[in-house]
């Protein structure tokens, strides 16, 4: 396996939220993720994408996507927006966790975080589509 995300990263943010999310990152983080490590990836993000408009809370989760949105806007290519997500930076980090854990409702921080990044790969997309 190389590094990036590697193998569990659908899983890990589902059974253990930020935790999982930014453990998993670190540990791997060292060089480049495979192709197999990018197909994962994108899997976990559309998971969390579609998990979050599944919620009973989607209207929160829309809320706080949309906000975590914007520290993603940095990542113009599909290479930096995975590497945000593998190995997120201080601020990246405590700002999805604090998105998830304002209000009456927790919401799962690696949910917040995969969909955001599903968004936001589909705007790299269509850009480079145009």
């Amino acid at each position: 396996m190389g590094g990036g995300c590697g193998k569990g990263a659908a899983s890990s943010f589902r059974s253990s939220g930020m935790i999982g999310w930014i453990h998993m990152r670190q540990r791997n983080q060292t060089s480049a993720p495979l192709r197999s490590d990018i197909s994962e990836i994108l899997h976990a993000w559309h998971s969390a994408l579609a998990a979050a408009r599944a919620s009973e809370d989607a209207d929160l989760y829309a809320c706080a996507v949309a906000l975590a949105m914007e520290s993603l806007d940095q990542y113009t290519t599909v290479q930096d927006l995975i590497g945000a997500y593998c190995a997120p930076d201080d601020a990246l980090k405590a700002r999805v966790l604090a998105l998830c854990d304002e209000g009456e409702v927790h919401l799962e921080s690696g949910i917040v975080m995969g969909s955001a990044c599903a968004l936001q790969f589909r705007q790299i997309m269509e850009k480079a589509i145009a």
